[in-house]
């Protein structure tokens, strides 16, 4: 399993518009995106604006074409100018 961490650093006031998007993008992406497994939305509790996105692929294929997706590329485009910054990592399951 190919595992992906995404933490959002939000800009102040579009957390709740950045929320709407994401979980659109999560749904899509569960519902469509082949070997898709898991896709998790969370905002982190210390009251900061950071989401944090944790996400499952049967393989890294599967990730990189979903990187391809039209919904992928709006959801890109909305949300670019909301984010100071993004951070990827990604892990291999044991």
């Amino acid at each position: 399993m190919y595992v992906v961490h995404v933490v959002f650093r939000i800009v102040p006031d579009r957390l709740d518009d950045f929320l709407v998007a994401v979980k659109q993008n999560a749904a899509t992406s569960l519902s469509g995106d082949y070997g898709c497994r898991q896709f998790d939305v969370s905002v982190a509790t210390d009251g900061s604006n950071d989401v944090l996105l944790y996400e499952q692929y049967d393989t890294p294929d599967c990730f990189a074409t979903h990187l391809t997706k039209p919904h992928y590329h709006a959801f890109s485009e909305l949300t670019q100018s909301w984010t100071s910054e993004k951070i990827v990592t990604f892990f291999n399951r044991v």
